[in-house]
């Protein structure tokens, strides 16, 4: 009997251990692999980035989280500080050939998504009601988008 018991409690142990490192795997395993397709996402943006006349880009920012505030994935992005003579309505009629890149007016700050408001703070340079600076949006859904909690 003392034998049956030793074998129960064995197996519910090693259980245990198993069900605790997958736990721990599924936290941070989607976060690894996120993070790993990062750099050749922000090589691609910044190598493929065209700006239009009277424009320079100022700095760039990118990583994986939640742009859009809804707490339901998690995203690769990339956002590019630019300064422009240009209008927003100019710039977003010089990127819609571009479906995937979004332009923000800093001095219209209030009027970002709540992830992009986040962002922002990441810039070094000072944009808050800046006038002629935008940013430049890029972003695509990460390779484990679900399992990263970054996005919950």
């Amino acid at each position: 009997m003392k034998k049956f018991f030793d074998i129960i409690w064995g197996g519910t142990i090693i259980v245990l251990a198993v069900i605790l490192i997958s736990f721990f795997a599924l936290l941070f395993v989607p976060q690894i692999v996120n993070d790993a397709a990062l750099p050749p996402f922000r090589e691609e943006v910044i190598e493929n980035l065209t700006l239009p006349e009277k424009s320079e880009m100022i700095e760039y920012v990118s990583g994986c989280g939640n742009t859009s505030g809804t707490g339901d994935h998690t995203e690769l992005y990339v956002a590019v500080l630019i300064k422009s003579s240009l209008t927003l309505e100019e710039l977003k009629a010089y990127y819609a050939r571009e479906s995937n890149t979004y332009v923000h007016d800093c001095s219209g700050f209030e009027a970002m998504p709540v992830g992009m408001m986040a962002i922002n703070a990441e810039f070094e340079t000072d944009i808050e009601k800046a006038e002629g600076y935008y940013i430049l949006e890029y972003r695509k859904s990460a390779p484990l988008s679900w399992l990263d909690i970054r996005g919950m």
